[in-house]
């Protein structure tokens, strides 16, 4: 046990609630890790939109796909059980964060458009640079 009463190998709901996510029925964990790792992503790029100029429609839609998805993804883990399609469809939402929505992704993003890591920066906050055009979310 740990010192704050938690026991060894316990594990919470990735979306705050201090719910204690069981082993069984089994997958529930990996929902909540697929959770965990979505909610990564879509606060990277909330905070980005919030913190900068960027104007990019493709990272609004994402973070309101996100955001969707996340009430769904918790609710899995509250239950316990795993809709049909959500598996899929988180899954297909991770694909598009790696691949799009990553600071590696935004990087490649701006060495494409021959721009480098502060003057993309710079863009994005005069709205002149969107990494997320590719995207479409």
């Amino acid at each position: 046990m740990y010192p704050d009463g938690a026991k060894v190998g316990s594990v919470e709901c990735f979306c705050g609630c201090r719910r204690k996510v069981p082993r069984f029925p089994l997958g529930t964990r990996a929902i909540n890790k697929r959770g965990a790792r979505m909610t990564q992503g879509v606060e990277t790029i909330e905070q980005l939109l919030q913190q900068s100029g960027l104007r990019s429609p493709n990272a609004q839609t994402y973070v309101q796909r996100g955001r969707g998805l996340l009430f769904q993804v918790a609710d899995a883990v509250h239950e316990r059980n795993d809709p049909p399609g959500l598996e899929e469809e988180t899954l297909e939402f991770l694909a598009l964060t790696w691949q799009y929505f990553t600071p590696a992704a935004i990087g490649e993003a701006a060495r494409g458009a021959g721009l480098g890591a502060e003057d993309a920066a710079a863009a994005m906050n005069r709205g002149e640079f969107d990494p997320f055009t590719e995207a479409g979310v």
